[in-house]
């Protein structure tokens, strides 16, 4: 009867152990199968976008040495962001707006060296203003800069509506981004 007890104690601890052994190897699949799995899902996709190496002021002529390339998650990238291909398009020019070190490098932010700041194209003693108009109130964009344009002003006068001349002969010298260089 030991030698059975004996026989039944071994079979009944093998099968435990086989048991045990087969619960951690299932266990330890299954927790790489979720690690591996989040890992997938953590991973974003990204692009490489030029930015700026260090902080570089205004007027800073952009050079190789100025920029490095960074991958930027896709989600986060800005329109008008620099691709590396497309730097040596941008090399010279200069920078309009100080970048902080791992801005993006962006077309807006740059100018053509040599190019004279728009406040250059005033003439002393006069000034310039902004007026906001819509696609509607700017002649559905035709209105360009070098335009001569006269301003008119309405108002109400004694319950009269009234529309009189404010200014004649005006300059246009830029509508949205452009501007013309050649101005006086």
């Amino acid at each position: 009867m030991s030698k059975k007890w004996f026989n039944k104690t071994l079979i009944l601890s093998g099968v435990s152990i086989l048991a045990g052994l087969f619960a951690a190897w299932a266990a330890r699949e299954y927790i790489q199968d979720k690690v591996h799995q989040l890992e997938k899902e953590a991973q974003v996709k990204t692009v490489k976008r030029v930015v700026a190496a260090y902080d570089l002021p205004e007027g800073t002529r952009i050079e190789a040495v100025h920029v490095a390339v960074r991958d930027i998650p896709e989600a986060w990238v800005v329109s008008g962001s620099l691709e590396p291909e497309a730097f040596v398009q941008m090399e010279g020019q200069v920078v309009t707006t100080a970048l902080k070190r791992g801005d993006p490098v962006l077309w807006a932010n740059m100018a053509r060296a040599g190019s004279a700041p728009f406040s250059a194209k005033i003439n002393p003693g006069r000034r310039a203003i902004t007026i906001p108009v819509d696609a509607i109130n700017s002649v559905s964009g035709m209105l360009v800069p070098g335009d001569l344009i006269d301003l008119y002003v309405s108002f109400e006068y004694r319950k009269r509506q009234i529309t009189a001349p404010l200014l004649q002969g005006v300059l246009v010298m830029a509508t949205g981004r452009q501007s013309r260089s050649g101005l006086p």
